[in-house]
C-alpha cells in the first residue's frame, strides 16, 4: 500500500511538471509521455536493478510505468509502432539483467496491448460471475488481507501449532477470510459514491 501511495504521488508530481512545462511546449502530453518514459527506463536499466531501493517507488516505476504508457500510447497514432517500441524497451531490460518481476510485467503489458491493438477481444470474452467479482474486489482484498492472514497463523500457530494438515485447512480459511474481508471493505469503503447497494449486487448488474 505504501509503494502505490508513492507511486501514484510521483505520477502525479511528473504530470504537475509536465503542465508546468506547458508555456515551453504547446503540447502538455508530450511532456508527460517523456518524462514516464524517461523515469520508466532509468527504473528498468538503474533503480530496479538496485535492492536497496526496494522500498521505494524508483524501484518499481518500471512496472508502472510500462502500464501507464500501453494505456497512452494505445489511444495513439502508430499504436502498433509504439508496442514494438515499448516491447523493444522491456527486452532490452531484460538482456541487460534478467528479472522475472520485469518479464512478467512486460508480459502482461503485451497482453494488454494486443488487446486493444485487436478491437478489445478479452472484452468479449464470457467471464463467470465469480471471476468477475472477485476481479472488482481484488485491490481491496490486497489491502485487507495481510492483517487478516496474520490473525488467522497467529491463532492456528497458538492451538495447533504442529499439525501441518490442521495449517493447511488454515491458509483455506485464510484465503476465505481474506476474500470475505475484502469485499466488506470494498461494499463499505473503496464503492465510494454506491455504499447502499451490495458490492456483488452491483457487479451482477454489471456484468
Amino acid at each position: 500500500m505504501a509503494i502505490d501511495f508513492q507511486l501514484f504521488a510521483l505520477a502525479v508530481i511528473l504530470l504537475w511538471i509536465a503542465r508546468q512545462m506547458q508555456r515551453w511546449s504547446p503540447n502538455p502530453r508530450a511532456g508527460g509521455l517523456i518524462l514516464v518514459i524517461g523515469l520508466t527506463l532509468a527504473s528498468l536499466f538503474v533503480f530496479n536493478r538496485d535492492k536497496s531501493l526496494d522500498e521505494t517507488a524508483f524501484y518499481f516505476f518500471g512496472s508502472f510505468g510500462l502500464g501507464v504508457l500501453i494505456y497512452w500510447t494505445s489511444n495513439m497514432r502508430h499504436r502498433a509502432l509504439w508496442l514494438l517500441l515499448l516491447v523493444l524497451m522491456v527486452t532490452a531490460a531484460l538482456l541487460v539483467d534478467f528479472r522475472s518481476r520485469i518479464a512478467v510485467a512486460g508480459a502482461v503489458m503485451l497482453m494488454l496491448g494486443l488487446e486493444r491493438q485487436y478491437n478489445h477481444l478479452l472484452e468479449n470474452l464470457p467471464v463467470p460471475f465469480f471471476l468477475t467479482f472477485l476481479g472488482r474486489i481484488s485491490y481491496s482484498v490486497f489491502l485487507v488481507h495481510f492483517p487478516l492472514c496474520l490473525v488467522v497463523n497467529a491463532t492456528f500457530f497458538h492451538f495447533f501449532p504442529a499439525q501441518p494438515v490442521t495449517h493447511a485447512f488454515g491458509l483455506l480459511l485464510a484465503l476465505c477470510v481474506s476474500i470475505i474481508g475484502g469485499a466488506l471493505f470494498f461494499k463499505w469503503a473503496e464503492s465510494g459514491s454506491n455504499r447502499t447497494a451490495p458490492a456483488w449486487g452491483r457487479i451482477k448488474h454489471s456484468a
